[in-house]
């Protein structure tokens, strides 16, 4: 379905910046400035279920005109569901404070690659975008 191709690009990207939003705003002004919303906890949640459940969707819903049912949208769909899992962690976080819980045991493998996940979220989502009918993208 278009809707979701629109959709998991959509997601990706955003929900790629505002993983990366410190490192992006660093270097691209435009960034800077939507650096704070991404920080606020409702963006965070809604941008997290957002990504996981159109990542979802895109391993359930075959493309129109597709044979191959899931290996057409594979990486944006992995991607997506990855994200939306990292900024609903990330939101849990924030949520459960300075508490000391099995979240600060996956935060320390997870959140690690926080910014190289969102460059390469921004990345498939732009390379989804320019080849909607390639094999994996």
């Amino acid at each position: 379905m278009i809707q979701f191709y629109f959709l998991s690009i959509v997601a990706n990207f955003f929900g790629g910046a505002a993983l990366a939003a410190d490192y992006l705003g660093a270097k691209f002004p435009f960034f800077e400035s939507m650096k704070g919303t991404f920080e606020k906890r409702e963006v965070k949640i809604g941008l997290g279920f957002t990504a996981l459940i159109v990542g979802i969707f895109k391993l359930i819903v075959k493309p129109v005109g597709w044979a191959v049912p899931v290996a057409g949208d594979l990486i944006p769909a992995l991607t997506g569901i990855i994200v939306g899992l990292v900024l609903l962690l990330d939101f849990f976080k924030q949520k459960a404070g300075p508490t000391k819980t099995n979240i600060e045991k996956v935060e320390k493998t997870v959140m690690t690659y926080k910014m190289p996940l969102g460059i390469l979220s921004i990345v498939v989502a732009f390379l989804h975008f320019l080849f909607p009918g390639a094999l994996l993208l």
